[in-house]
């Protein structure tokens, strides 16, 4: 197990915080029992076999996606086609998690007018395999109206037509490598879609796709990346974050003056394990944790930080929790800690008020003040919204 989990590490660029030899361990135990066999021949099966070494990295980052995900995001790019109509717009989706994202995106271009040529990438097989058929969590956002017309529909289920299919090319490869073979070729693309996996990646593995993306993006492209992922992204790609409002996506050119951005700590993404439902937490009204004391104690129960690691280890999609170690590394001066455990928490939930609003005074405190009044503003949103639905109730 601990060659399986160095691979991981190493091969797949997780970062520590995305996996444990405790979820790996329980991993290979149910693996196992699928398989008939012991744990250890499920390791090796895992460490001999590309489509078995898929299946954890898919556990470990599952593809947490479905139709017009962030709708926003596919309006900005009606437009987009609308501006290059009855041109050839080249989309790379790195990451892609199966037909999702790439069908999506195709419909949205194609309904603005352009023509997508689209090349999905993935390193699990079995992604892109299945038929492109969905049902249930994979339209629970709906259709839009625009592209209803685009869909065959069969009770609960609904299938692109192949116009849209035909649009998208799979290819099964290692997202890094793909990235740096195109960038090394001196490919372009009109836009790179790297949604929700560089939140499991390690800083290396981040800064090397990144940098790979950044010379992919012609002059009048964008980079679309999830919701969690913006302020990060934007550091390290060198691009400034789009006007639309939540379609998380950027485009070349700073938004900031060169002194300011240089006053500026990179912000860095963090692993989260995701959740399917994201219902908004009630606002802490005290947090029952105390702050730290001067010395750390080695003492997991004199050491409330430390207390709050092992609580999150038990709940990894708590929110909550994450906020309430955020707020306690902050009040330790660890504002470059307390960054990360915020970015998870709104990763979790993007709807929580109290992480937004602590988010904002980071951001402020490391002189982003553009990204401060952006978190606001969606604080300001989020509650404006729930004093709404507290009147209708």
């Amino acid at each position: 197990m601990a060659s399986l989990l160095e691979m991981l590490r190493t091969r797949s660029g997780f970062s520590a915080d995305a996996i444990s030899a405790e979820r790996l361990a329980a991993w290979l135990r149910t693996r196992a029992r699928e398989l008939g066999c012991d744990e250890a021949a499920a390791a090796g099966a895992a460490l001999a076999r590309s489509d078995e070494y898929a299946r954890i990295e898919a556990h470990f980052a599952p593809p947490e996606t479905w139709l017009f995900r962030y709708p926003e995001s596919f309006e900005l790019l009606r437009e987009f086609a609308g501006q290059r109509r009855g041109q050839r717009v080249r989309v790379l989706v790195l990451g892609s998690g199966g037909w999702c994202e790439p069908a999506s995106i195709a419909c949205a271009l194609r309904a603005g007018g352009a023509i997508p040529e689209i090349e999905a990438v993935d390193r699990n097989a079995a992604a892109m395999s299945r038929p492109a058929h969905f049902s249930g969590i994979h339209v629970r956002g709906g259709i839009p109206e625009w592209a209803a017309g685009l869909f065959v529909r069969e009770g609960e289920r609904v299938t692109p037509l192949p116009e849209v299919l035909d649009a998208v090319a799979p290819r099964i490869g290692d997202i890094l490598a793909v990235a740096q073979q195109h960038a090394v070729s001196g490919a372009r693309f009109d836009v790179v879609a790297f949604r929700n996996t560089a939140i499991y990646l390690s800083a290396g593995a981040r800064e090397a796709v990144f940098g790979a993306i950044a010379s992919l993006c012609g002059e009048r492209g964008m980079v679309l990346v999830g919701h969690s992922e913006v302020q990060g992204a934007a550091h390290q790609l060198g691009f400034r974050v789009h006007g639309a409002h939540g379609a998380f996506a950027l485009v070349p050119g700073q938004a900031a003056s060169a002194a300011d951005s240089a006053q500026r700590a990179p912000a860095r993404l963090t692993a989260a394990v995701p959740r399917t439902v994201h219902p908004a937490p009630p606002r802490d009204s005290a947090d029952p944790v105390a702050a730290p004391s001067a010395a750390p104690s080695a003492d997991p129960v004199a050491d409330p930080v430390s207390a709050l690691r092992a609580a999150i280890a038990g709940s990894p999609s708590d929110a909550s929790l994450h906020l309430r170690l955020a707020r306690l590394l902050d009040q330790s001066g660890d504002r470059d800690g307390a960054a990360e455990c915020v970015q998870r928490a709104l990763y979790l939930d993007r709807f929580h008020e109290d992480a937004l609003m602590l988010a904002a005074r980071l951001a402020d405190a490391r002189g982003a003040s553009a990204d401060a009044e952006r978190l606001r503003q969606r604080a300001l949103r989020v509650h404006l919204e729930r004093m709404r639905d507290g009147e209708r109730g």
